[in-house]
């Protein structure tokens, strides 16, 4: 049997396992322009801070271009996990422009999933234009460790064996 690796999801790593510690950080951008839809895949591993409640603040940002650092706020549904070799999720939550805040406590070795849909994103770009999204973790100022990658799962149009470039 022939596996269906990449046919029916295109995952796209967009930032890499790194400590931002204190410091706002944009993963890369993907273009919506042919998905039905965006997952994006947010494993936190050693979140700290001086005191517990410095949280860390996730928010999604859809553009007209890929350029880092630009573009508008959307809101999104998200969902966190529970600790690392657990199965167990939190509930799907709505989340406003201002994006997903919580303590570093929460986000300690743990995933958030965040579901964009294509349409929020086009809509909030002048002439429906915001195809590219982006992820911004803003860790507190009082962090001292805030150690995150970013994946993305798109769902494509039309499945292929070598998919268009995300990006």
């Amino acid at each position: 049997m022939i596996g269906r690796y990449g046919q029916i999801v295109k995952i796209v790593p967009l930032m890499a396992a790194v400590d931002i510690t204190t410091t706002a950080t944009n993963s890369n951008a993907v273009d919506l322009a042919r998905c039905h839809r965006a997952t994006f895949i947010v494993p936190f591993g050693n979140v700290t801070a001086t005191s517990t409640d410095q949280n860390v603040v996730v928010t999604v940002l859809a553009s007209s271009v890929v350029t880092s650092g630009t573009g508008t706020a959307i809101a999104f549904n998200y969902r966190l996990s529970g600790a690392v070799g657990t199965d167990t999720w939190g509930a799907t939550t709505a989340a406003t422009t201002t994006g997903f805040s919580t303590t570093p406590a929460l986000f300690l070795n743990s995933t958030l999933l965040i579901d964009v849909d294509p349409a929020i994103a086009r809509a909030a770009v002048t002439n429906l234009n915001g195809r590219y999204i982006r992820i911004v973790i803003t860790p507190n100022a009082g962090a001292t460790h805030t150690i995150v990658g970013v994946l993305a799962e798109l769902e494509p149009r039309y499945a292929q064996t070598s998919m268009e470039s995300a990006s």
